[in-house]
C-alpha cells in the first residue's frame, strides 16, 4: 500500500510508512520453523516456541551440533521480543500462497498460530518476506547462541 506518491516528468517515488503495519492486537499462541535443503551443509531443524511454554523445542534433523529433540529455555525479554516482532509482522497481509525463493537458499517453512487464524509461509532463507525475516532470525540466533548448529 502506498501512501504517498511523489512524482516530476520523469520519475516517480512511493513511500509508505512502516509504523501502519503494527498491529497490537496480533498474539501469536505457536510459532514452527522448519529447515530444509540448500546447495551446502545447512542445518535441517525443526523449531517450535508456543506461548505460555518460555521453551523453544528443537529438534535437530541433520547438519546439526545436536541431533534429536530438546528444550531451549527462553528470558522473558526474548518471549517479548517475539511478541513484539510479530506485532510488526502484518501477518494478515504476507501472501501465503506465493513461495518466496532465492536460487541456492536455504529453504525453510514458518508457520503461526495466531488470533485464532494460522498461517504458513514457505521460501528461503533471505527471501521470505522482511516482516517475518526478524522472527526467523532471531529463532536461529537463539540455537546458535546455545550451540545446536
Amino acid at each position: 500500500m502506498v501512501h504517498l506518491t511523489l512524482s516530476d516528468d520523469e520519475y516517480v517515488d512511493r513511500y509508505y510508512n512502516r509504523r501502519l503495519e503494527y498491529n497490537a492486537s496480533l498474539v501469536f499462541d505457536k510459532l514452527y520453523l522448519k529447515t530444509g535443503n540448500c546447495f551446502g551443509d545447512c542445518p535441517k531443524i525443526e523449531l517450535t516456541l508456543e506461548k505460555g511454554t518460555n521453551k523453544i523445542l528443537f529438534n535437530g534433523i541433520s547438519n546439526c551440533n545436536y541431533i534429536g529433540r530438546t528444550h531451549i529455555t527462553i528470558d522473558e525479554e526474548k518471549l517479548r521480543k517475539f511478541e513484539n516482532l510479530f506485532q510488526w509482522s502484518n501477518i494478515d497481509k504476507i501472501d501465503s500462497t506465493q513461495y518466496y525463493g532465492v536460487i541456492d537458499g536455504w529453504e525453510m517453512s514458518i508457520y503461526f498460530d495466531y488470533n485464532k487464524k494460522s498461517k504458513t509461509i514457505r521460501g528461503a532463507h533471505w527471501g521470505m518476506p522482511f516482516q517475518v525475516r526478524p522472527i526467523i532470525n532471531l529463532l536461529l540466533f537463539i540455537v546458535q547462541e546455545k550451540n545446536l548448529i
